[in-house]
């Protein structure tokens, strides 16, 4: 008896996601040698220029364990900043007892941070990189000296990722790297301070310590139950899938197969159901290397048992910006079967945004012609493409970015905003397109006018990405250091100084979901 070949792979299908949820309760997500560790890793980074040193020592410590995100293992960490700096204050600026040096220190510790290892792709060394989403503690740079004193926010280091040759198949990873940086570091740091990053690492794996922690701080109370009530859904799932297919089937004898497959799975199901509840109560019973991972695995909230069975999704290129209509997008799989007039693309923009076309160029690689209308907001959008009921799935890895804007990315052609007198107001609206991306205006002031600067989000209380700027008397000479900080932000250009300046706009913190700012320019 055979079945229709669209049949039979759905069929396979639905049976390999329900043996793969079955897999999932007994061991959750595959190990990687990016599992079990624990220990530290620090950072100190030191500034230096003529009359200036700042020294920020950052340490992040892990020992909980991780968070599965593909091949990816984000450890939540603690951490902790020390540091301290003087300035000398320019003599330009010198009033009376102001002559003596600035001083500041910073002193912070967030346990929301984060630091994520996987193997890359020479499969053998193990990388070291900063968590997803950097940290600051609000208030904690505390200046005082010749200014008033002052306070700032402190902002997690984001140190360059470090390799570990033939870390995957170590138990143990110490080692340190000093390097050059050419970030803008620094409390106040003059154009062309020196930035020094030295980052020591010392982790242990405590591979099967770490389910054995597990097991005992979920305890064993539930599991046969939550295991119970886990293949029930499965069941559930599998049988209403199954039901689908039959109904749909215009064969007699198709139908007849597709049930005679249903039974299989429930008796596979029930099977693995029993392995698994004794597996675990033997485990509650007396603890192994091994099957810690099961009780641990009962106890995961069933959709995230489901997302398990997701594969993995690249997309390529991963953005496009508002104004352009149309893109053919390659989205590569991994273990997929696509197959053309079968698997259907998702972007999950507007309801009016879709993937029109889709052109299967093997079972792993297809190509998607994204129609994208006008008004699609800005952000980062989950692609998703299904063939039958297998799904392949990249999680925010699309990028709708702003309709770039008349404004230059350089400073050379920095935009020419004429002149400002006295009691005149200017307002600029304009988006940073891309992280990393500054936008340069020239502005001239007549004599007698002080230059006040106001920049904010363009949409009053809205998050996304936070700008900053700071003012130039020529490219590549800066007349003070740039707004650091939250929240809106402010700058002067006395009457005393140059009358044309240059100003950059940039984003400290870009996210695509809000990258228009406003800034404001009164002469008074």
């Amino acid at each position: 008896m055979l079945l229709t070949p669209n049949a039979t792979r759905q069929s396979i299908a639905l049976l390999v996601v329900l043996l793969c949820l079955g897999a999932a309760a007994r061991g959750a997500v595959a190990q990687t040698a990016a599992d079990g560790w624990s220990g530290e890793v620090q950072c100190t980074v030191a500034v230096r220029a003529p009359g200036y040193q700042d020294d920020l020592i950052h340490t992040w410590t892990v020992s909980t364990l991780p968070t599965a995100r593909n091949d990816f293992r984000d450890y939540p960490a603690t951490w902790t900043l020390t540091g301290s700096g003087t300035r000398a204050i320019p003599a330009a600026v010198r009033t009376g007892a102001g002559a003596a040096p600035e001083k500041w220190d910073r002193k912070a510790v967030d346990s929301n941070s984060s630091i994520t290892l996987f193997v890359p792709g020479d499969r053998t060394s193990l990388r070291i990189a900063p968590g997803q989403r950097p940290v600051r503690a609000a208030g904690e740079l505390r200046v005082a000296g010749a200014s008033s004193p002052m306070s700032a926010d402190a902002d997690e280091w984001r140190f360059l990722y470090i390799d570990v040759p033939g870390g995957a198949t170590q138990t143990s990873l110490s080692g340190s790297r000093t390097q050059p940086r050419n970030d803008l570091v620094g409390w106040r740091a003059p154009s062309g301070a020196a930035v020094t990053e030295t980052c020591t690492w010392n982790l242990t794996k405590q591979g099967a310590a770490a389910s054995a922690s597990a097991l005992n701080t979920e305890g064993c109370t539930g599991v046969a139950g939550n295991l119970k009530n886990l293949y029930s859904a499965m069941r559930t799932e599998g049988t209403r899938q199954y039901d689908l297919l039959i109904q749909s089937a215009r064969d007699p004898k198709l139908a007849t197969a597709l049930t005679a497959q249903k039974q299989r799975m429930l008796a596979t199901l029930a099977s693995q159901q029993q392995q698994d509840i004794d597996a675990a109560t033997n485990t509650c019973g007396a603890p192994s290397s091994s099957a810690p991972v099961a009780a641990t695995a009962s106890a995961l909230p069933l959709s995230q048992v489901f997302e398990l069975a997701k594969l993995p999704l690249t997309v390529s290129p991963g953005s496009m910006p508002q104004n352009r209509p149309s893109l053919a997008v390659t989205l590569v799989g991994k273990n997929t079967h696509f197959a053309q007039g079968t698997t259907k693309a998702d972007f999950h923009l507007s309801g009016s945004a879709t993937a029109t076309t889709v052109t299967v160029t093997s079972p792993t690689t297809a190509t998607a012609q994204l129609t994208l209308p006008a008004g699609t907001p800005t952000g980062r959008y989950t692609v998703t493409l299904t063939t039958g009921l297998e799904v392949a799935e990249a999680v925010d890895a699309f990028m709708v970015t702003p309709t770039p804007d008349n404004v230059s990315n350089i400073c050379a052609a920095a935009n020419n905003l004429g002149n400002l007198f006295q009691g005149a107001s200017s307002t600029m609206t304009g988006a940073i397109e891309a992280d990393g991306v500054a936008d340069w205006f020239k502005v001239s002031f007549s004599a007698g006018t002080t230059l006040n600067l106001t920049l904010r989000n363009a949409v009053a209380g809205t998050g996304g990405s936070e700008f900053q700027m700071q003012v130039f008397s020529a490219c590549g000479i800066p007349l003070g250091a740039a707004t650091t900080g939250g929240g809106q932000k402010t700058l002067t250009v006395p009457d005393s100084g140059p009358h044309t300046v240059i100003v950059r706009v940039f984003a400290s913190v870009w996210n695509v979901a809000g990258p228009m700012y406003s800034l404001v320019l009164d002469g008074r």
